[in-house]
């Protein structure tokens, strides 16, 4: 396509999981056949290269591609196993691979413009967006961009990474329980860090099995594999089938991302979307774009995005685990054995009520937390969105 001197309506640069999300969100609205659309990226996204997992009360709109999902979830601390109902929610589990050819056929189908090229500059120019990449040039009147760095990140500000090594395997004999996944297995060695185990059962004898980190260091390759195989060691499994590996790194800060430059819009990581005190992201990026359409669409009602107590709360967490004043596996613990599983699932997902939060707050150490919710007003972080 040449697209050189061509202007559009929209630009989404960027195509994992916030601009193809945005994309499909645009399609669903219709909006595709009202405005001229592009989707930029550089990778054919042809390849199984992650796994998103959230929880949903409802059909989402990714509902017919979901890999597996579960109404049951086991939290594991070394001094209680908990079985939790989740229910009104459900915990799914996507493959990348699926989601990028759901969308990819869903755009080919679409008006949108899909563009394989590299983004050299995103600039505001003018009212407009001037978009270079390595093939063409080009205009939009709006820019949704998820391909912004995270900045370097400084005191008072926190920034750990969530970094992980998940492996599928497959057993000869019956090794899983495929109705019940395990949202974190905290009975793994802490190294002073937060280390846990995820357990995605697909059958009794196919299953993701993830090692998360959360510390300011990487490890060395090794030991992410060693704990694998140590984990399943202790779980009598000795013997299986390696059929895929995934690696990955997520940023885990309170930094303030700015939402917009003139007409550029960040969206995904790049605006925030990352919960800073758990990592997820696939969740916020949905109720995100359905705030973008309702905007796009002028809705008086448009939904709200995550208010900014809740960006807060996640400040006071990180500090206690970067400080080291408190034990990740205990925090949870606390949440997850003192209240109803529904309920800490939607505080996670920024859904809960003030009342609600009061509850759950007076069931965890009070004096550490109220020290550290102290520090972060001192350095003025109440209340920024």
């Amino acid at each position: 396509m040449d697209s050189a001197n061509q202007h559009f309506d929209i630009a989404i640069t960027g195509g994992g999981a916030a601009g193809l999300s945005l994309a499909m969100h645009l399609i669903h609205a219709g909006l595709d056949k009202k405005w001229k659309v592009v989707i930029i990226d550089k990778d054919s996204k042809e390849s199984n290269d992650r796994t998103w997992c959230f929880w949903e009360k409802e059909k989402g709109l990714f509902d017919a591609i979901i890999y597996k999902k579960w109404s049951h979830l086991i939290f594991n601390h070394p001094i209680e196993r908990l079985h939790l109902d989740i229910s009104p929610y459900t915990y799914k589990m996507l493959r990348g691979i699926d989601f990028y050819s759901h969308c990819k056929e869903a755009i080919h189908n679409s008006s949108i413009t899909w563009m394989k090229a590299n983004i050299r500059n995103i600039l505001n120019e003018n009212g407009k967006v001037s978009i270079e990449t390595d093939q063409d040039k080009f205009t939009a009147s709006k820019v949704f961009d998820s391909t912004r760095k995270v900045p370097l990140v400084q005191p008072p500000h926190y920034h750990l990474l969530q970094h992980f090594k998940g492996i599928i395997i497959e057993t000869q004999e019956a090794s899983f329980n495929p109705e019940a996944a395990t949202f974190m297995d905290f009975d793994t060695n802490q190294n002073n860090d937060t280390r846990f185990i995820y357990l995605l059962p697909f059958s009794k004898t196919k299953a993701l099995v993830e090692y998360t980190i959360f510390s300011e260091q990487l490890l060395d390759k090794q030991a992410y594999s060693a704990a694998l195989n140590n984990y399943l060691t202790a779980q009598g499994i000795s013997q299986y089938k390696l059929i895929e590996e995934e690696f990955g790194v997520i940023p885990m800060t309170d930094y303030y991302f700015e939402k917009q430059q003139g007409a550029i819009t960040y969206i995904g990581t790049a605006g925030g979307l990352t919960k800073a005190s758990s990592g997820y992201t696939f969740g916020f990026i949905q109720k995100n774009c359905k705030h973008i359409i309702d905007q796009l669409l002028d809705k008086p009602n448009a939904v709200r995005e995550s208010q900014a107590r809740f960006n807060f709360y996640d400040s006071v967490l990180l500090g206690l685990l970067t400080r080291k004043e408190l034990p990740a596996r205990d925090i949870f613990y606390k949440l997850f054995s003192k209240n109803p599983p529904s309920t800490v699932l939607s505080f996670l997902n920024n859904e809960t009520t003030l009342l609600q939060e009061m509850s759950l707050f007076f069931r965890l150490p009070i004096i550490p937390f109220a020290k550290s919710a102290l520090r972060e007003l001192l350095n003025g972080k109440a209340f920024k969105t």
